[in-house]
């Protein structure tokens, strides 16, 4: 009877997925995912010549009746054990065991073509069973339970990209056998050492050794070659040896470090920093012509560098939050450009300082008088702001882990404060594929068992439809509904004050969109004008 009921349920759900479909047999590649399977048996019956098989978010718990043939098994979200038998998918070369309850690979032993292998968010606490497929080349095992891994006992050799992060590692060796990693990820461990070798690794591209709480060295030279993305966030380290021979690094990373790490290359794109006690001269005397994009959160500074516009000439992009200076240095004297000050940095289109000890509007006004190509600036949470707005709200596309910084340093820039203009369209893409993908699901579903909701049946009605709480339109705009509530309360000596402080700097700033979060209108500056 079990077998009749598993047969009528593949027949359902092909019947749903595949209606137009002349013959099953012929179909090579099927998608099932979200179904409420808890069986495939008698699936090679119907289509045996598949070779691409989609089961992620059911409730498969083994896995027999698949095809022998297949090459492509994603099964993450089920309830696949260890004790799985794997010997009937001799040909699988991609396989996503993610959010299972697995924690052995030993079952994986005879898969040896396998290239691609994903088994993230399980409770795998070692590699046993894997170590001999030498044709892996990507290896995710995010989110378990390994304390430590020996690469120099394992065939992976043709090995480029390889993930470990979140897991409890202490140790990590043997990386130098593996001279074709190209993506190396160990973040959220427990390293306080990552020994990548005295031999070169010529093709890693990107390291990412963040919130390792216990990492106080690390070596990069045997990667001086390639090294283009370094990440080293929230460790101890006090140095990084050799950080200065990577003459292609693109994007460095040494956000909420106790001590600033030694000489960095020239050829940065993007510099991430948040060094709490940062000398404000410590900064290198070479020029990094390349940096776009310059964070120095957090890093105690008392004043702007004098040398910035010398160090970063075509920046775009630049956060000092959380810092402790009080002004902003001019950028005229005697009613005359001084060639100095934020002015200078004539390339400059995003500036964010919020959390700092700016006292005064006018302040700002003679800092960025001159900036002609500043697009966005946030101040927000400076003395000459408080009061003004309310809080600064996290964007609802971050995250809301817990961050893993210690409570005496400052948090980390909210992303949403130097890009307003484009959160909102990131927000809204986010919706339209969730959309798109539902109706994508009840377009395939012939017997109509997957329901979309009444509100994406189609624009139209999305445009007659209010919503009458304010909350729900949170997720699309949330600083602009929130200030407006907020706005609204605003005594009208607290009112005029925030008016001639967007108003004024949006006279001195001709490109200025985005100020404070917040779009800034014609009619504010109009006003504001009126009123001086």
């Amino acid at each position: 009877a079990s077998f009749e009921v598993a047969h009528d349920r593949i027949v359902e759900v092909l019947t749903d997925v595949a209606p137009w479909v002349d013959s099953w047999e012929e179909l090579t590649e099927l998608d099932l995912s979200g179904r409420k399977l808890e069986s495939v048996v008698r699936l090679k019956e119907f289509a045996p010549r598949l070779e691409k098989v989609r089961l992620d978010r059911n409730a498969l718990s083994y896995l027999t009746g698949l095809p022998a043939g297949l090459r492509l098994l994603t099964l993450s979200g089920n309830r696949v054990p260890s004790i799985v038998s794997f010997g009937h998918l001799r040909s699988l070369e991609t396989l996503d065991l993610s959010g299972n309850e697995v924690d052995d690979l030993s079952s994986l032993d005879c898969l040896m073509h396998l290239r691609h292998l994903r088994a993230d968010a399980n409770g795998i606490s070692d590699v046993r069973g894997i170590e001999r497929l030498e044709h892996l080349h990507s290896l995710s095992l995010r989110g378990n339970k390994l304390v430590s891994l020996d690469l120099s006992k394992t065939s992976w050799r043709r090995l480029s990209h390889l993930d470990v992060a979140h897991n409890a590692l202490t140790s990590i060796k043997g990386l130098w056998h593996c001279k074709h990693l190209k993506t190396l990820d160990v973040g959220s461990n427990d390293l306080s050492l990552l020994d990548l070798g005295t031999g070169l690794m010529p093709r890693l591209r990107s390291l990412r050794v963040s919130n390792n709480s216990r990492l106080e060295r690390l070596d990069v030279l045997p990667a001086a070659r390639s090294l283009r993305t370094l990440f080293a966030d929230f460790c101890a380290l006090e140095k990084i040896d050799h950080l200065g021979a990577l003459d292609k690094l693109e994007e460095l990373s040494v956000r909420q470090q106790l001590t600033k790490p030694s000489k960095a290359p020239a050829g940065l794109h993007n510099v991430f920093g948040a060094t709490p006690r940062l000398p404000n001269t410590s900064l290198s005397a070479c020029s990094f012509n390349n940096v776009a994009y310059l964070e120095l959160s957090a890093c105690q500074l008392t004043a702007i560098p004098p040398n910035l516009a010398v160090l970063f000439p075509n920046l775009h992009q630049l956060v000092l939050d959380h810092n402790l200076f009080t002004r902003l240095p001019p950028s005229r004297s005697n009613g005359k450009s001084n060639g100095g000050g934020l002015a200078a940095l004539s390339r400059l289109k995003r500036v964010s300082l919020v959390g700092c000890r700016i006292k005064s509007t006018r302040n700002l006004i003679e800092a960025f008088e001159g900036c002609d190509q500043l697009a966005v600036l946030d101040a927000r949470m400076n003395p000459a702001t408080l009061g003004l707005y309310p809080p600064v709200l996290a964007s609802p596309l971050i995250s809301a882990s817990i961050s893993p910084s210690p409570a005496f340093l400052a948090p980390m820039p909210n992303a949403e404060t130097l890009r307003p203009d484009t959160i909102e369209g990131e927000m809204a893409q986010k919706q339209k594929e969730r959309a798109e993908e539902e109706r994508g699901r009840w377009e395939k579903s012939f017997w109509h068992k997957v329901h979309p909701r009444p509100e994406e049946d189609g624009d139209d009605s999305r445009g007659t439809e209010q919503h009458d709480d304010e909350d729900a339109d949170e997720t699309i705009k949330p600083a602009k509904q929130h200030d407006a509530r907020f706005s609204r309360t605003l005594p009208a000596q607290l009112a005029m004050r925030r008016l001639l402080h967007r108003g004024t700097l949006g006279m001195v700033c001709p490109a200025l969109q985005w100020l404070d979060g917040l779009q800034i209108t014609d009619a504010e500056v109009n006003e504001a004008e009126r009123v001086l």
